[in-house]
């Protein structure tokens, strides 16, 4: 636990190099939590500042986030995420991937937020997971080269840099808009955005996963959140998050979002109508209005025929898809 925390979770949460060891599961989480009380106070400590400061971003943080079971949880499906990433799993499916990529759905299935203090205190601890970058590097040297994929390089390799004519290059790529969610660990990840919602709705024009009603209206209840969502996308850009906000209401309102089996709220009367009530309806504008009139008429009818009104925003087209260039979306026109 103490290696956990010092080396782990400190520097996910304060930044700094983050050492991701052996993917973990929730008998070692249990075992983690027995040794809570062998854990250095100090290490706490500091991370209990670092998720003040990042918390009070957000909302007035008024006591220190608990570092309890679910902390813990939600730090170890991040950890088994990233081990997905690591070299040694080869890239590619396997039972060993399945194996990791279940022990984090298990992990991170800890369900929404129920008040907005603890909205509040999840996302201090995965605020910073969208700055989470992998350094690759590769050492030239005059019989060739070799690649260290996330690993600080040996000093052996480097060693008589001048004899050997040894040259090292450095490339930083961000895990979640570069590497990506591996296919395999994409329910844990989704799970993760469940339980942590609020990182989610602050960031409107995320392309992989995009952002979806079913995950984030349960932190959009909360009055403080909402205001603070709404400025969010305020600052952002109301044309652009205003889109992107509509257009995810048309598919959760369609029955298309979240699709069967992957996590978050269904789409109901009561969801679909609370939806243009909440903060996000003074970005979205009259298109969002719009979806929340229809769901109120049609009740439990599909929504995906539905049409924009006429007006400044039927021209508009939401550009979205895939992680890759944006496969499959469509681009705004005016």
């Amino acid at each position: 636990m103490r290696r956990f925390v010092s080396d782990f979770l400190l520097p996910v949460v304060r930044g700094g190099a983050v050492h991701v060891g052996r993917p973990i599961g929730l008998p070692a989480v249990d075992r983690m939590l027995r040794d809570l009380p062998l854990v250095e106070g100090a290490a706490l400590d500091r991370l209990a500042a670092c998720r003040i400061a990042s918390g009070t971003r957000v909302a007035p943080v008024v006591a220190p986030p608990p570092f309890d079971e679910t902390t813990v949880r939600l730090a170890a499906a991040l950890h088994d995420l990233l081990a997905l990433g690591h070299p040694e799993l080869g890239g590619t499916r396997s039972r060993r991937t399945d194996r990791v990529a279940a022990a984090a759905l298990e992990l991170a299935s800890v369900g929404a937020p129920r008040s907005a203090s603890e909205a509040v205190n999840r996302h201090s601890l995965l605020a910073r997971l969208p700055e989470i970058v992998r350094v690759d590097r590769t050492v030239h040297f005059w019989l060739g080269r070799q690649t260290f994929v996330g690993r600080r390089v040996p000093p052996r390799v480097t060693a008589l840099p001048t004899l050997r004519r040894v040259r090292v290059e450095q490339t930083s790529r961000s895990w979640l808009r570069e590497i990506g969610i591996p296919v395999v660990g994409r329910q844990a990840f989704l799970a993760l955005n469940v339980a942590s919602p609020l990182g989610e709705a602050l960031d409107p024009l995320r392309l992989e996963p995009p952002i979806a009603w079913g995950r984030i209206l349960p932190v959009l209840r909360f009055p403080t959140l909402a205001r603070v969502v709404a400025g969010q996308a305020v600052a952002i850009g109301v044309d652009r998050s205003g889109d992107a906000l509509a257009d995810a209401l048309y598919r959760f309102a369609s029955f298309h979002d979240p699709p069967p089996g992957q996590p978050g709220i269904d789409a109901s009367p009561e969801a679909i109508a609370f939806a243009p009530l909440s903060g996000a309806r003074r970005v979205a504008g009259r298109s969002v209005r719009d979806v929340g009139r229809a769901a109120r008429i049609g009740g439990h009818r599909s929504l995906a025929g539905a049409r924009r009104r006429p007006g400044r925003h039927a021209d508009r087209r939401v550009a979205h898809g895939a992680h890759a260039g944006l496969a499959g979306g469509r681009r705004r026109q005016r």
